[in-house]
């Protein structure tokens, strides 16, 4: 991790931020990873099932298959209320496209219950020679437009919710990828 002064960022309604390129976020000698801004009381993050750490990049790497990064508040994210608007950003790197075969890969989200948000990399083939996002919380049934993701090149995926309504939007690397429509407007404050 590189020991840097951390760049002015706009925390108003930020609830979660960590970032594994800057020490106090991510000690390299450790497993845990300590938020930047949690105004919710989420808590910290455990390195789990081999999740690795490129120390030139300063960036967390996934083996795709069980590593992963849970939150240790019983209530993940709980204070989220989709109705006053939501924006999820993930800078990601894929390694090859060649392990999808229609499956989703989560990169953010809730686990076990009854899963009430997740943002996912989807692949309709294998080799899957372009992607989409789906967004899970009350936008269920939808996926963004396809995208190309080129491996060994960092992405940046966002989904924002509008407040107050029910329009999604996906943007891929800054450009609108899709818009798409709830069954109803997000009205609900998940629950972990």
């Amino acid at each position: 991790a590189v020991n840097k002064a951390y760049p002015n960022v706009v925390t108003d309604g930020l609830v979660y931020l960590v970032d594994s390129s800057f020490t106090p976020s991510y000690p390299t000698t450790e497993t845990t990873v300590y938020p930047i801004e949690n105004t919710g009381g989420v808590g910290n993050g455990t390195l789990e099932n081999g999740v690795g750490f490129n120390s030139t990049t300063g960036a967390f790497i996934f083996d795709g298959s069980d590593d992963q990064i849970p939150i240790a508040s019983s209530n993940n994210f709980a204070n989220i209320d989709f109705r006053t608007g939501f924006t999820l950003m993930i800078l990601y790197k894929i390694d090859a496209v060649t392990d999808f075969n229609g499956q989703f890969r989560c990169m953010l989200g809730v686990t076990g219950g009854s899963r009430t948000w997740n943002y996912y990399l989807y692949g309709p083939s294998n080799p899957a020679t372009t992607l989409l996002y789906h967004f899970s919380g009350q936008m269920s049934n939808g996926l963004s437009s396809a995208v190309t993701v080129t491996s060994d090149t960092y992405h940046l995926g966002v989904f924002t919710i509008v407040p107050g309504t029910s329009v999604g939007t996906y943007y891929h690397d800054g450009t609108v990828v899709s818009t798409q429509t709830a069954a109803s407007s997000p009205s609900y404050t998940t629950a972990g």
